[in-house]
């Protein structure tokens, strides 16, 4: 019912769900300006989709995107202030939430190139006891203890793992 796809990109796994989920309220997430007009385009067929042109992070802040050279599907980004050139609204998960008026997240997608470092190091992370499938994609390669931050906080939960490819597929085994 409830899908979050962060790091959405272009769209392709945002109109895989909801292909796969039509009656399910999707939010997907792109920082990148160039990359949000393409899933924008992508995704216009499908109304449950509802996107923002924005980053998940630890907290309701501004980022900026920046290009390490990696190629378009692996942009990262920075924390900056509201003024900084090109900033762009930053969001945490229990704002999309609480904006959505969701009391829990059946399909959590993380492809964040990084930033799941930040957002999964902080010391109470609540929310994750509401995600009923976390997926994600770790950048260790990019910015290194991220899988570390993850596996402590998923941790202490119980979360079951499963390895699909790239991804890691966490079931919370309490919902």
């Amino acid at each position: 019912e409830t899908i979050v796809d962060a790091g959405a990109n272009i769209g392709l796994t945002s109109f895989f769900f909801a292909n796969r989920f039509p009656s399910a309220s999707i939010v997907a997430l792109e920082p990148d300006a160039d990359n949000f007009d393409l899933l924008k385009s992508n995704t216009s067929p499908y109304s449950n989709i509802h996107l923002l042109l924005s980053g998940l992070w630890k907290s309701d802040t501004y980022l900026t995107v920046v290009d390490e050279g990696y190629g378009n599907n692996a942009f990262t980004v920075k924390e900056v202030n509201k003024e900084t050139p090109g900033a762009i609204q930053a969001t945490t998960v229990p704002s999309i939430m609480q904006q959505q008026k969701w009391g829990r997240i059946d399909i959590l997608k993380i492809d964040i190139e990084g930033s799941e470092k930040a957002i999964f190091s902080e010391p109470d992370i609540p929310w994750l006891a509401k995600v009923k499938v976390l997926i994600i994609e770790l950048h260790d390669r990019m910015m290194p203890g991220s899988s570390s931050a993850v596996f402590k906080a998923l941790g202490r939960y119980n979360f079951s793992l499963q390895i699909k490819g790239e991804n890691l597929v966490f079931t919370n085994m309490d919902m």
